[in-house]
């Protein structure tokens, strides 16, 4: 039998991990390109380039023509852009707390919340409109096709991880 207070800390502490294991995955998959793509294992990637690589493997999953490419080309690209962008954002606000946290200054970790719970709303708002120019040019078959090949390639990087990390 669980207490109030355990409850309540089980809830928030769910909350915080919905929040954050998107977080350290995105995170997390940066070094696995970083080791195929640069000499130095430290080196950060060129996100241009892991755009590209991303854009490559969806069209070699999906086999889309020709047009269709061409004009979902420039949507994929800005839909990555934000969201790296947004990614950056976030990534940087957690990097102060962590320096914070080590210098054992205080942490507004309300602040941290809303700004951490801001971006995934502004995410889900960036994939809404690349979601609605997508259904514009793409068959509701094509579409779900074009995620599932999304999904594969960040599935493929995770897993690329665990195995580098000698986890299975």
């Amino acid at each position: 039998m669980t207490n109030h207070k355990t409850k309540h800390l089980s809830k928030s502490t769910l909350t915080m991990k919905q929040i954050i294991i998107p977080i350290l995955f995105m995170l997390a998959a940066l070094p696995t390109f970083a080791e195929e793509n640069t000499s130095s294992p430290h080196k950060r990637p060129d996100i241009n380039e892991m755009h590209e690589r991303k854009w490559r493997f969806i069209l070699e999953e999906t086999h889309l023509n020709e047009e269709k490419a061409r004009k979902i080309k420039p949507l994929f690209m800005e839909f990555e852009k934000s969201s790296w962008q947004l990614h950056e954002k976030v990534r940087s606000q957690f990097k102060e707390v962590h320096l914070k946290m080590a210098k054992k200054e205080p942490v507004d970790y309300d602040k941290l919340n809303d700004s951490a719970v801001g971006a995934e709303i502004e995410q889900a708002g960036l994939l809404e409109k690349y979601h609605t120019a997508l259904k514009l040019i793409l068959s509701p078959e094509e579409l779900f096709g074009f995620y599932r090949a999304e999904h594969k390639f960040k599935k493929i990087l995770l897993q690329n991880i665990s195995k580098r990390k000698g986890r299975m």
